[in-house]
């Protein structure tokens, strides 16, 4: 017997309340938007998690905790696109990463999933005994009920915080009041509050920092209620569009004038207040496939390298996004070709491309086409991956006087998990 309805009506503990309470045995599936969960029960016991949602996979995980870095997942990705098999046991033969090592950061992956739905109260779901599990489901044996408190418990510390960081377009500054020198001496801490630079908004710092949103936003807050950064501005946020009719009617005319970037932004931004619209999602995927097929086949080959050409005062002059700038400084620190940078970016491929032809357009980046994958250099810069978790934890330890305790992270990458 299938059961579907709205995270909005029937919370997803109540979700999970009821498969364990029955007994069941199926998959539930939880989609918003373009993201789809899908957790296998057997007997109301949870069995597996899977999810193509690009921070929690298994590679961007770990990725985020320092455990390897953008070079050496890409080398494994490769390993795995050309071999098959499983991105876990890969990186154990590949000596980074122990089995219980492994499994650790499987369960702990499997946490953030669950704890990244706690932020999707639109999302719909079904439970159907007939599916099957994706492709990057993974064995577990968790404690639900522990799992979901400290979720809620996240969740509502996070809103907590986000009152007062209660826009996206909020513009950070430092003020003359010091960072604490203890604080500083963690890399990727220093990263987060040198993102604070009176330019960047709330939303550009977190994605920069490739923190996870929690931890860096409870960092931020934490130097906000101690005077050691401020609110100096918000941006203007664009206008929502109107009906899912009139956005696809919007969004068709544009594509018909070549304007295919703006049809998607139409098109994305209202996938978010209707994110289980089937004609939206027809009409989206539609547009993003052609879109793509068109950029590769015309601007951006899979094969070509990319070259970044800039220097900061041209970042700060060309108005960039949150997207573009990421992914430039992600190319700065290892060079690539397309499919490269697509496979680790934690991001999903229509941002990445979208955000890849953009920064050529402004002339940050220069394409150079004919280049094999294999032919990259060795002398590629390796990215400066640190456990971002154990630091912003530590480091909120130190402000606070105590010790804090690690939390599950983030970040993307198209793989089959362990």
């Amino acid at each position: 017997m299938a059961l579907t309805g709205s995270l909005e009506i029937m919370p997803l503990a109540e979700v999970f309340q009821w498969v364990e309470a029955h007994g069941k045995s199926g998959i539930l599936e939880i989609s918003h938007g373009r993201t789809q969960v899908q957790f296998a029960f057997e007997g109301g016991r949870l069995a597996s998690c899977g999810s193509n949602d690009p921070p929690t996979l298994l590679g961007q995980f770990l990725l985020a905790h320092g455990k390897v870095d953008e070079k050496k997942l890409h080398d494994a990705l490769l390993q795995q696109e050309r071999d098959g098999g499983k991105l876990g046991t890969i990186l154990i033969d590949m000596g980074l990463l122990t089995k219980q090592e492994l499994d650790r950061f499987v369960r702990a992956k499997a946490e953030e999933t669950i704890f990244r739905l706690f932020d999707r109260p639109k999302a719909e779901f079904r439970f159907d005994p007939t599916l099957r599990p994706m492709s990057t489901a993974v064995r577990l044996d968790l404690d639900l009920t522990d799992v979901l408190m400290r979720g809620a418990q996240r969740q509502a510390e996070l809103e907590r915080m986000k009152s007062v960081f209660n826009d996206p377009g909020m513009v950070l500054v430092r003020t003359s009041h010091p960072l604490q020198p203890e604080v500083v001496t963690a890399p990727m801490i220093r990263r987060l509050y040198d993102l604070v630079d009176s330019q960047r908004t709330f939303a550009e710092i977190l994605l920069l920092s490739r923190a996870p949103e929690f931890l860096a936003t409870k960092f931020l807050f934490e130097l906000y209620r101690r005077g050691v950064v401020a609110i100096k501005d918000i941006h203007d946020v664009p206008p929502e569009p109107g009906s899912v009719e009139a956005a696809c009617a919007l969004a068709e005319r544009l594509a018909a004038r070549g304007e295919t970037e703006a049809a998607l932004e139409i098109l994305q931004a209202c996938q978010q207040d209707n994110p289980s619209h089937e004609g939206l999602q027809r009409a989206l995927a539609k547009l993003e496939t052609n879109y793509l097929d068109s950029i590769y086949k015309k601007e951006l080959p899979p094969t070509s390298m990319l070259i970044p050409r800039s220097c900061s005062e041209e970042l700060r002059d060309s108005r960039l996004s949150s997207n573009e700038l990421f992914i430039l400084e992600m190319i700065k620190e290892n060079p690539g070709d397309v499919k490269s940078i697509v496979r680790i970016a934690p991001l999903h491929e229509i941002d990445v491309i979208v955000a890849m032809r953009r920064l050529a357009n402004k002339g940050l980046l220069e394409i150079r086409e004919g280049q094999a994958e294999t032919q990259q250099s060795a002398a590629h810069v390796e990215a400066v991956l640190h456990s971002l978790s154990s630091e912003i934890e530590q480091s909120l330890g130190v402000l606070d006087g105590t010790s804090a305790s690690p939390a599950p992270s983030v970040v993307s990458g198209n793989e089959t998990d362990s």
